[in-house]
């Protein structure tokens, strides 16, 4: 059976991150990374949803289609989920949600 979870082998399965190093100031400094790997023994065949929140609100659905056991999907340096919010300075949560349909 598949077991679609997120993958930590990168470092952490979502991040938020500045591709010249450094600290935030602006938009433009960030990008989103996000991995999952199907951890189970069997084969994932057909389509599934990995989803991504930002402070609570669904903000990206991505569609992956099979993934065979101990393989991963990631995105990395996504820079248009940031582009749809108008975020004001401070603290925000990301989170990552594979498989959310089951």
């Amino acid at each position: 059976m598949a077991n679609l979870q997120p993958y930590f082998g990168a470092g952490q399965p979502v991040r938020v991150r500045n591709p010249q190093g450094g600290p935030f100031v602006e938009k433009s400094d960030l990008v989103l990374d996000w991995f999952i790997e199907n951890d189970g023994p069997g084969d994932l065949v057909g389509s599934y949803f990995i989803d991504i929140y930002l402070d609570e609100i669904l903000a990206e659905r991505w569609t992956g289609s099979d993934l065979s056991p101990n393989h991963f999907l990631s995105v990395e340096g996504y820079t248009e989920l940031l582009e749809l919010f108008n975020l004001a300075p401070g603290t925000h949560t990301v989170r990552l949600t594979a498989d959310p349909t089951n």
